[in-house]
């Protein structure tokens, strides 16, 4: 568990991906992980990617601190209910918050997207968001 101060303090950090490689996102179905280190600190993080095969419009990505503790993760179908009743329908997007982890949603419109982006471009906003210093190559490919 980590407070919202070593929150705001991770999300700052300046990061880079371990390995430089093109980034495949698709055909579906296709899971990943890739680890993203700090260039300030010893952290690392692991980007996790899930893309169903029944629903190809059905996606996540989700960015692990210490391999259990996810920060910031974007979910792109299904609803939500944050614990206030706020309900998210469709693309949305997670931070974590001290005493709720991940389980409260915002709209994606807070990572400067629209709902009908693409998955490379949620990909990429989520990437800048958390402070990823070098974006890598990304591969779409939707068959």
């Amino acid at each position: 568990v980590i407070d919202d101060t070593l929150f705001l303090y991770l999300i700052g950090l300046k990061k880079e991906f371990k390995e430089n490689e093109t980034i495949m996102i698709g055909p579906p179905p296709m899971k990943w992980s890739r680890n993203i280190q700090s260039l300030e600190s010893k952290d690392v993080f692991i980007l996790d990617y899930y893309r169903g095969e029944i629903n190809l419009k059905k996606y996540s990505i989700n960015k692990r601190y210490r391999t259990v503790i996810p920060i910031v993760r974007i979910c792109s179908q299904g609803v939500h209910t944050n614990p206030d009743g706020t309900k998210f329908k469709g693309l949305h997007l997670h931070i974590y918050k001290e005493g709720y982890e991940d389980k409260i949603a915002h709209p994606i419109s807070r990572l400067g997207l629209d709902d009908d982006c693409s998955i490379e471009d949620a990909l990429l906003a989520l990437l800048r968001y958390v402070n990823v210093q070098t974006l890598p190559i990304i591969q779409t490919s939707l068959t």
